[in-house]
């Protein structure tokens, strides 16, 4: 059985996902870096912090500072172990929309993350094609995947304006 809901960026530091008008998760980036956010669902919320020398890792913690997921690059992809036991890979897929997924071993996606299109990258849906993970995996991939996409629009927009600052600079 596969659930669908939406997900938006409600502001320039958090992000909700719903279903219909109700809110089941959110995610609150911290810092003017925003590599800390804090993730709530109703069964509880999670610290998301990237870490490493490059920042090329992710940990997922509880409120009892333990880690119950965690995202590491992995060659060209990122791994994600989550502490229930599942292993995933966080993975672009092949649509025009610029979708990602968690992807099970079996190599097919258990959630994915679609930008509603256009220029827009605010807002979109989240399917979770995989009813028998549990609602601790649920919960932590939703946030995760939030604050993934999060991650990567602040390196992409570091990366345009880096990008402009040396041209402006060697003209």
């Amino acid at each position: 059985m596969t659930s669908e809901f939406t997900w938006r960026q409600s502001s320039d530091s958090q992000y909700e996902v719903l279903d219909g008008d109700t809110v089941v998760a959110t995610l609150t980036r911290h810092g003017a870096s925003g590599t800390r956010a804090t993730g709530e669902t109703p069964r509880g919320s999670v610290a998301l912090r990237r870490t490493g020398a490059f920042r090329t890792r992710v940990t997922v913690t509880n409120s009892d500072d333990v880690e119950i997921a965690s995202v590491a690059k992995d060659g060209k992809s990122e791994a994600v172990q989550v502490a229930e036991g599942g292993s995933f890979v966080w993975a672009a897929q092949a649509d025009p929309k610029g979708s990602r997924a968690f992807v099970g071993a079996n190599g097919a996606p258990v959630l994915t993350f679609t930008p509603a299109g256009g220029d827009s990258k605010a807002h979109g849906t989240v399917v979770i094609a995989d009813s028998t993970l549990s609602e601790p995996e649920t919960d932590a991939l939703m946030v995760l995947g939030l604050f993934l996409l999060a991650i990567k629009q602040s390196d992409d927009d570091a990366t345009i304006i880096g990008s402009l600052a040396a041209v402006i600079a060697v003209t």
